[in-house]
């Protein structure tokens, strides 16, 4: 073949929109994504370790399945461009994604991608409750610099603030995080303190820093500390500390699972070289015990707390509980300490700010009657609900137990009647 018909065919082949070629404009890896939205949903089933390894060839394959299942529940959005999966988690298996969508329509709202997620039909089951979407904090294109640690690079202040801040990382806790010198456990400090920095430091322009003191089991309970430069004694108070942490959770700023019913958040020492006072300055707090059983069987499990069985049972009864004790305002949170046997025994710990507490009786008669009328939707038997105070005051709605208590004292006050006759 002569030169002159090679040159221009060779050419015209430099052009054509060839799979990998530069001229291919229909890639898929294009950039005109213009809004980028966190995906957060649970998968019922157990989280296996491998799921932690994205580059795990099962992995890869389960990663897969998830996209070629729920990107087509999202297809009919105009604008949609694709679903990707960052990570795994544990707790059942909690998959971490993004929705990116592009210009050709008005960004898609939050609650309705949830319920089209919720209402898709998978091969897998989604815990409809626990499906989070919501908006990425940051919009601009360009990657989030690299956040280091403050005492690196940053004088101490002469005058920090400390709040301590403890909560409940729902992943399974391993031995080695009890030494904070083992590579893992630096490499897990790392992540948390760098996620703590980012969103403390766009919050409060004086957050300083976040240490970790000690991880423990259950699942990993991180107990921090918090320091803020209080140099213009300009530092935020525990319930703003709080409410910019569940503000955090709640819109996906983590990469790992806080039980937001875990945060437990309290002033420390203020250091200051004239003084040594402490600044303390937590709410004082009246703490309920409640007990009640649920009419389900019991799976060996629901023992384990940190069990993916437990971790969503707990989920779900504080959800439910709280329907009826959020209607109290001094209430603070509700944790559920652990389950046992027959059916399923549930103790839990109720907390509300001590100057407006409710009382026992009420608090008994608040629940049993949320359970009742279907406020509550867990099936627990009211006969066996029972609140103690901090005093060992009792009150319970057993109508039975009641009614057996009233004949006792009829009955003994009628032969006492009759002894005295005779």
């Amino acid at each position: 073949m002569e030169w002159k018909i090679v040159v221009p065919v060779l050419c015209l082949i430099g052009f054509l929109p060839v799979p990998g070629n530069a001229a291919d404009t229909n890639s898929t890896n294009n950039s005109s994504t213009a809004f980028e939205l966190n995906i957060v949903f649970h998968i019922e089933g157990s989280f296996i370790d491998i799921y932690s390894n994205m580059s795990n060839n099962d992995t890869k394959n389960w990663k897969n399945k998830i996209i070629s299942e729920v990107t087509p529940v999202f297809s009919h959005l105009k604008n949609f461009e694709r679903f990707d999966i960052q990570a795994f988690r544990n707790g059942s298996i909690v998959v971490d994604g993004k929705l990116h969508f592009n210009s050709s329509d008005s960004k898609p709202n939050s609650e309705n991608l949830t319920q089209i997620l919720n209402n898709g039909n998978f091969t897998f089951k989604i815990l409809t409750n626990l499906t989070r979407i919501t908006d990425v904090p940051t919009t601009s294109a360009s990657p989030a610099p690299a956040v280091t640690t403050a005492a690196t690079t940053v004088a101490t202040p002469a005058k920090l603030a400390k709040i301590n801040v403890v909560f409940r990382i729902i992943q399974t806790f391993k031995d080695s995080y009890s030494n904070l010198s083992d590579p893992e456990t630096k490499q897990l400090t790392e992540n948390i303190t760098n996620a703590f920095t980012t969103v403390y430091k766009r919050r409060f322009k004086n957050f300083f820093r976040m240490m970790i003191r000690k991880f423990s089991p259950g699942s990993i309970v991180a107990d921090s500390v918090f320091e803020f430069d209080n140099t213009n004694n300009s530092s935020p108070n525990v319930t703003e500390v709080t409410n910019v942490f569940i503000d955090a959770i709640e819109t996906g700023n983590f990469s790992f699972r806080v039980d937001a019913t875990s945060i437990n958040i309290t002033d420390i020492t203020t250091n200051e070289t004239t003084t040594t006072q402490a600044a303390t300055t937590s709410v004082s707090v009246e703490r309920f015990n409640l007990t009640f059983k649920m009419m389900r069987d019991f799976t060996n499990d629901l023992s384990n707390m940190s069990s993916s069985a437990a971790t969503n049972l707990t989920i779900t009864v504080i959800e439910q509980l709280d329907k009826v004790f959020k209607t109290f305002v001094s209430h603070r949170r509700t944790l559920v300490q652990r389950f046992r046997n027959g059916s399923i025994a549930v103790d839990a710990e109720i907390e509300f700010n001590k100057v407006s507490s409710p009382t026992v009786k009420n608090l008994a008669e608040t629940l049993a009657d949320g359970v009742r009328k279907g406020a509550v939707n867990l099936p627990i038997d009211t006969k066996t609900i029972q609140f103690t105070d901090s005093t060992g005051a009792t009150a319970n709605k057993s109508p039975v137990l009641a009614s057996m208590l009233t004949a006792f004292w009829m009955t003994l006050a009628s032969l006492l009647l009759s002894a005295v006759m005779h």
